[in-house]
């Protein structure tokens, strides 16, 4: 039944459009979907902080997935769940950055809060870049070098560096931990993100699934990192921008994001789930 479903959607290149908005016709069905009651959330590699200003004017009514299945938090931001990496493994990682002459971000928890260090001075020009686009963010703590880098309680790792640099630290943490090396999909820098062993999306979309009691789940993606997000997906539904992995992998293909793949498809799935009534 649609009543035991789970509707989930990655963010960026999925549900919202180009320049990382959500149109206004995405907003509006789904908001009306919401009220009629479809189960629908998110799965985003993005914290709180940076996403819910891409989504002004949705109802969030259930609990959403973010930093790639790091945390889970309910509809007032509350933290409902959360893998941290082990002190040792944190330091592993730290140590091997710094041997490559990677500054990362780490993201760690402080007294509750979330925490992001970073040496702009240690930092690529790839780097500063994006850390000019987080000015005025209230996570963000810089230091002079690495000894500053706070590595308590830490979750994840962002890297964005030459591929020269992050290829081989990819290939040598792959099978260790959780890892995501790809090309950013508005700037084209080389990124890399690592988070702990046994952390992704479909880790935490199953996790929520069973918390909601769902029979069913739908979940759509356009990049590498939806790959794991389709593994805890009774249906996988790639838009039509989608990367040629994630199309290979889907069950079904949507229209592209620009044109409200999601919400489109959804309206199309209920029709043929001879649903369109209720909803």
């Amino acid at each position: 039944m649609l009543a035991n479903t789970l509707f989930v959607s990655d963010l960026d290149g999925t549900l919202l459009g180009p320049r990382a908005r959500l149109s206004e016709h995405t907003r509006d069905t789904l908001n009306r979907l919401i009220a009629h009651g479809l189960a629908f959330t998110f799965a985003t590699a993005r914290s709180v902080h940076s996403t819910l200003p891409l989504l002004p004017g949705l109802k969030r009514t259930l609990p959403a997935v973010y930093y790639n299945g790091s945390f889970i938090r309910v509809a007032d931001d509350r933290l409902l769940y959360a893998r941290y990496f082990s002190p040792q493994q944190a330091a592993a990682v730290f140590t091997r950055l710094r041997a490559a002459e990677v500054a990362p971000i780490v993201y760690s928890m402080v007294q509750g809060c979330e925490r992001c260090t970073y040496s702009r001075p240690l930092s690529s020009p790839e780097m500063c870049a994006f850390l000019d686009t987080k000015r005025g963010d209230v996570r963000m703590y810089p230091t002079a070098g690495f000894e500053g880098l706070q590595l308590q309680d830490v979750f994840y790792f962002t890297c964005i560096d030459s591929a020269e640099k992050l290829l081989p630290l990819y290939e040598a943490w792959k099978d260790e931990f959780t890892c995501y090396y790809q090309k950013d999909l508005y700037s084209g820098d080389t990124w890399l993100e690592i988070t702990p062993p046994q952390t992704g999306k479909a880790i935490a979309v199953r996790k929520l699934g069973d918390m909601l009691q769902c029979e069913k789940i739908v979940c759509f993606g356009d990049g590498i990192n939806d790959l794991s997000l389709f593994q805890a997906a009774d249906i996988g539904v790639a838009v039509g921008n989608a990367c040629t992995p994630l199309k290979a992998a889907a069950t079904e293909i949507a229209p592209r994001n620009d044109e409200d793949g999601v919400v489109r498809w959804i309206l199309d799935y209920l029709a043929r789930c001879g649903a369109e009534a209720v909803f």
